[in-house]
């Protein structure tokens, strides 16, 4: 096959076709999956890269070194499962990462240095176990953030600090059973919480505890609480910012409810 290489608009798309070698619907190919050499083919004007499908196995630092007009960067469905702390330095123009669908466990500090204006950040389905305290640190214009299916069970209650602009976090079917009340204390209001009905397994102050803080999340109606003497149903019926009254018949938490109440 003959291969032809094209770049549109400043649009550049690399992923591989089955049965036809690593080519794409635009025809730029290339025939080495290490990130370095794939980047070498592309324009350092690109303002859209498109990676996902490569064999990618890991990011290596200052790799993006150049693509200072790169706004989107897609690595999903490749076999990442390791980023260096500044592999990201250069993308100073980045708004939306999709690191979606690799192999990824751990999150460490300062992973994302270097793009700073990313918005949007997705990590769905990859085996994120461990995310460090400052492994966000710098992404101060973040504000959505996609770690579906993963492996997270507890989250450093410093992780988001100094993200103001942070407001949506999806984070269902993970394996959390308790969220730190300071989580979320430098997010504004409302925040929007997506937990989801598999995975998580949140008890009741927990949940009462995030309509106190202005929290919105899914689901929103009904939780069923594994207290000593077996399932309770709580009901959040109503919030607002001076008052908070619910209808519950888990005696386990009932003390935890008459404090949020004013």
């Amino acid at each position: 096959m003959r291969h032809i290489t094209r770049i549109l608009l400043g649009f550049c798309i690399i992923s591989k076709s089955t049965g036809c070698g690593p080519q794409n619907r635009n025809g730029l190919t290339t025939e080495d999956n290490t990130l370095p050499k794939i980047l070498k083919k592309i324009p350092k004007t690109s303002k859209k890269i498109e990676l996902y499908q490569n064999n990618i196995e890991e990011i290596p630092i200052n790799v993006f070194v150049g693509f200072s007009q790169c706004k989107k960067l897609d690595l999903g469905i490749n076999y990442i499962s390791e980023i260096q702390p500044g592999a990201f330095h250069g993308l100073k123009s980045l708004i939306v990462l999709y690191l979606w669908n690799n192999e990824i466990q751990v999150l460490a500090s300062n992973t994302f240095r270097g793009a700073k204006n990313i918005q949007s950040l997705s990590l769905q389905k990859n085996k994120i176990h461990t995310i460090h305290r400052h492994a966000f640190k710098g992404l101060k214009n973040l504000r959505k953030l996609n770690l579906i299916q993963n492996k997270i069970s507890v989250l450093n209650p410093q992780i988001f600090q100094d993200l103001h602009r942070f407001s949506h976090l999806q984070i269902k079917e993970n394996s959390l059973t308790i969220l730190s009340c300071s989580l979320f204390d430098d997010q504004p209001r409302p925040f929007k919480l997506d937990l989801g009905e598999k995975g998580n397994h949140l008890d009741c102050p927990a949940i009462l505890w995030l309509k106190y803080q202005n929290i919105s999340f899914e689901p929103k109606l009904l939780k069923l609480c594994q207290g000593q003497s077996g399932y309770y149903c709580m009901e959040t019926t109503t919030f607002s910012t001076t008052s908070l009254h619910t209808q519950v018949s888990c005696f386990e938490h009932s003390d935890f409810v008459s404090l949020c109440s004013f």
